[in-house]
């Protein structure tokens, strides 16, 4: 059990293992994928509503343009041609412009210090995620990386955070999960898991909408 001083309360909560989601948890891509995304939606003579986007968040980035795609788009694009132009385009972004979310490296390494086991839940593909956790030198601190190649059903499901937990060794009810989005809340949420929604992407009210156990603003109100 987790029996530290805390902003949040978790004293009654059994926590053996924290699982993180990567973006908009760990580095602060979202909107370097929602510059990507409409960029290449725009390129396509596409207008998307600004508000269509959240429905996506935590998705998978081929489950999330197809919703896109179904929605606005004539049923006649490709959706592997948008998925290779919006990858080329997110690495362009990232290449100069992604960050850590602030606070999460220390709150990391706190977990460390600890020796809680850690593991990154994310739908994101491996190529998208796994460089840049060696770019900023936490690939290893985590015992468990599973990624969107590793699971056939993405968030919302409960797939990705039932393989965390498994290849943990933890049960998922002894998993605290942090989340930046709904569907990522829904799918810890379905998976058993303690979830603690963070409003990095998505406000208060949506990440508490979805489920969430907890809500904060920032890591400075996870138990240290």
């Amino acid at each position: 059990m987790v029996n530290v001083p805390s902003v949040i309360d978790i004293s009654d909560r059994l926590v053996r293992a924290i699982i993180f989601d990567m973006d908009g948890v760990i580095i602060d891509s979202e909107p370097l994928h929602l510059q990507a995304d409409s960029e290449t939606f725009i390129r396509h003579g596409i207008s998307i509503p600004s508000s269509a986007w959240n429905d996506i968040f935590g998705m998978k980035s081929e489950d999330g343009l197809r919703v896109i795609l179904g929605r606005y788009g004539t049923g006649t694009e490709d959706l592997a041609v948008f998925a290779g132009e919006k990858r080329a385009r997110y690495f362009e972004l990232a290449d100069s412009g992604l960050k850590l979310i602030p606070g999460a490296e220390a709150f990391i390494s706190s977990c460390v210090d600890r020796s809680l086991p850690l593991a990154v839940a994310t739908s994101g593909l491996a190529a998208y995620q796994l460089p840049y956790l060696e770019r900023f030198g936490l690939r290893t601190l985590f015992d468990v990386i599973v990624t969107g190649d590793d699971v056939t059903h993405g968030k919302p499901h409960p797939e990705p955070y039932l393989l965390a937990a498994s290849r943990l060794g933890i049960p998922p009810s002894e998993c605290l999960v942090i989340e930046d989005a709904d569907n990522g809340i829904r799918s810890a949420k379905a998976a058993g898991c303690v979830t603690v929604g963070i409003t990095t992407t998505m406000s208060h009210e949506a990440l508490s909408a979805a489920g969430a156990d907890f809500v904060i603003g920032s890591f400075l109100e996870m138990p240290r």
